[in-house]
C-alpha cells in the first residue's frame, strides 16, 4: 500500500515538473524573440539616421526652367560629406530657377538653383537669338551684346592701313629673313583684323541673361535641313534704348554675346 502511494506522488511531482519545466521554456523563447526583434528595430533606427533625404529631377529640366513641386522628388541616400551640397526639401526648390540642365534623377545641388530674376524699374525684356554664346553661360550672367553691322548708317566702312612710304623693303642691308617676316600679305592681315575688331558695333553694354532656351532636337533638324545654324533663344534685361538697338539690327547682321 504505501509503496502504491509512493508511485503515484513521484507520479505527480514528475507531471508537475514537466509542466514547470515547459513554461520555462516559453518564457525564454519568448525572451529570446523579444531581444531578437529589439535588435532588428534597433538596426533599421541606425540605418534611418545615416541617411539622408535629397531632392531630384523628375523628369529632364531645361536650363532656366522655373521649378514647381511636380518637377521634384524625394529620395533617401546614405549620410556622407557631400550631403550638406544637396537640396534637402521640396519647399527650398519650389518656384526656383534652374541655372544648369537637369537629367532625370539628377540630385539637385545648392548652386544648381537660383532665385527668379526680376525686372528693374527702368529696364525691359528682350528674346533674341544669338549665333554665338559664351561657354557655361547661365541665367543671372551679364554679358555684352555685339554685331558684325554698322551701328549707323552714316559710317563707312574705312580701313585702317599703314603709314605712308612704309614699305616691306624700307629696310636696306637688313638681313633676308627679316624683310621676310614683314611681307605685304601679313601687314595686310593685320590691317584687316584690325579694321574688324574697329567695325564690331557694342548693341548692350550690360545685359543680364534672364532666361535660356535650349535648342530642341527639332529645331537642330530643321536648321540642318535649311542649312542655316541653329542658334540659342536667350531672354536679356537691358535699357529701353538697348532693347531698340538689339532689335533693329537683329535682322541686318548676327549677334553675338561676349563675356567681360
Amino acid at each position: 500500500m504505501l509503496d502504491f502511494l509512493s508511485s503515484r506522488s513521484c507520479a505527480k511531482d514528475s507531471l508537475q515538473r514537466r509542466r514547470f519545466n515547459a513554461h520555462v521554456r516559453q518564457i525564454l523563447c519568448a525572451l529570446c524573440a523579444g531581444l531578437i526583434l529589439f535588435a532588428v528595430c534597433q538596426s533599421i533606427a541606425e540605418g534611418s539616421r545615416n541617411h539622408i533625404q535629397i531632392v531630384v529631377a523628375s523628369h529632364d529640366i531645361a536650363r532656366g526652367q522655373k521649378l514647381s513641386s511636380k518637377d521634384l522628388s524625394l529620395v533617401s541616400i546614405p549620410k556622407s560629406s557631400i550631403s550638406r551640397h544637396f537640396v534637402h526639401s521640396i519647399e527650398a526648390a519650389d518656384g526656383k530657377q534652374s541655372q544648369t540642365i537637369l537629367s532625370a534623377g539628377q540630385p539637385l545641388t545648392s548652386n544648381a538653383i537660383s532665385e527668379g530674376l526680376s525686372i528693374a524699374a527702368g529696364r525691359t525684356s528682350i528674346q533674341i537669338q544669338l549665333a554665338s554664346v559664351p561657354a557655361q553661360l547661365s541665367v543671372g550672367d551679364t554679358v555684352r551684346l555685339v554685331s558684325s553691322g554698322s551701328c549707323s548708317t552714316s559710317e563707312s566702312g574705312s580701313a585702317s592701313g599703314g603709314e605712308p612710304g612704309s614699305e616691306p623693303g624700307a629696310q636696306a642691308g637688313s638681313d633676308p629673313a627679316q624683310g621676310i617676316s614683314e611681307d605685304p600679305d601679313s601687314h595686310s592681315a593685320n590691317t584687316e583684323s584690325n579694321s574688324a575688331l574697329n567695325s564690331v558695333c557694342t548693341l548692350a553694354q550690360q545685359a543680364q541673361v534672364l532666361s535660356i532656351t535650349e535648342p530642341s532636337d527639332d529645331s537642330l533638324l530643321n536648321s540642318i535641313t535649311a542649312n542655316t545654324e541653329d542658334k540659342s533663344l536667350i531672354t536679356f534685361c537691358v535699357s529701353p534704348e538697348e532693347a531698340v538697338a538689339v532689335l533693329s539690327q537683329q535682322e541686318q547682321a548676327p549677334i553675338l554675346a561676349v563675356s567681360d
